[in-house]
């Protein structure tokens, strides 16, 4: 399930993606489940080989191309707006693999919105690389 969130800062690599409208964060993984004949229901149930997924949806993807190159890795890291104007979160993904990028320009707008797509790996195979604080 993927959760979509208003961002206020954004970054890549400690280098800012400017006019970030939203990021939306998807962690999933493969499932494996097991029953004997017998059994009427699944008696063992796992999730293994776990992804995150983050997509930066901007008002200039051109912009952030020019800055970072598909195949760049680093830390993504964000701040998500709160609704209820409490405190934001500070989201950390480590090891974010910047896999692709889409855009769709705008009517007589040089500067096409669009979006970058992420994905992040474990550096022990055990740690999840997203952390929200």
């Amino acid at each position: 399930m993927a959760l979509h969130y208003d961002i206020a800062t954004c970054s890549h690599a400690s280098t800012a993606i400017d006019e970030v409208l939203s990021a939306d964060i998807n962690e999933s993984g493969q499932e494996l489940t097991h029953s004997s004949d017998t059994d009427a229901y699944v008696t063992w149930a796992d999730l293994v080989r776990r992804v995150v997924t983050v997509v930066i949806n901007t008002d200039s993807v051109k912009k952030a191309l020019d800055t970072f190159s598909v195949g760049a890795k680093g830390t993504l890291a964000f701040t998500i707006n709160t609704a209820d104007g409490g405190s934001n979160l500070a989201v950390a993904v480590s090891n974010a693999v910047l896999m692709g990028a889409s855009a769709s320009p705008k009517h007589k707008n040089p500067e096409a919105g669009g979006s970058l797509r992420f994905t992040a790996y474990s550096s022990d195979g055990t740690t999840s690389p997203l952390a929200i604080t």
